[in-house]
């Protein structure tokens, strides 16, 4: 596996989980991570983020873009977003709603799956780091500078 940096981890279950990497690898342990195996991405960029809303579907985000998964991380692809922004985070309150944050201040949201992203302009340009969502409609989103970001039925509003 080599001397690589790993910055984010999920579990879907007390024994299948996944972690991002430094050099672009997603690894995968079936057995409480006792073992792991590297699934091959065929990405080079470093993965900051990782998250499964299912057993099949995925996402992994960081430098250039996002990668999804249909099959439980046999295979990925790249997503439709926006390239060359180094994503940091990435949430999903459920199989279709979910949030990624990057530098710059970048934040998208999809609705329906990460088949389409929407760009949301929350008025600064300070990177964010972390998200977590509550449900479908209201979450945090944390930042550089003390950005803190609240989700809501009316939208992106910035509490800190």
């Amino acid at each position: 596996m080599g001397l690589e940096a790993f910055y984010d981890v999920t579990f879907l279950d007390p024994s299948v989980g996944y972690v991002a990497g430094s050099n672009g690898d997603i690894l995968k342990t079936s057995d409480s991570g006792k073992t792991w195996q590297k699934i091959a991405t065929g990405s080079y960029a470093e993965l900051r983020a990782i998250t499964f809303p299912t057993p099949s579907l995925g996402f992994s985000a960081g430098q250039w873009g996002v990668l999804r998964t249909t099959n439980g991380g046999l295979s990925w692809e790249t997503t439709q977003l926006i390239s060359g922004i180094t994503f940091n985070a990435i949430a999903f309150s459920d199989s279709l709603h979910g949030y990624i944050a990057g530098d710059a201040g970048k934040l998208f949201r999809t609705v329906d799956g990460g088949a389409s992203w929407q760009e949301i302009d929350w008025g600064a340009s300070y990177s964010l780091y972390a998200i977590t969502l509550f449900d479908n409609d209201h979450g945090i989103i944390v930042g550089d500078a003390g950005v803190m970001l609240k989700i809501s039925p009316a939208g992106i509003s910035r509490v800190h």
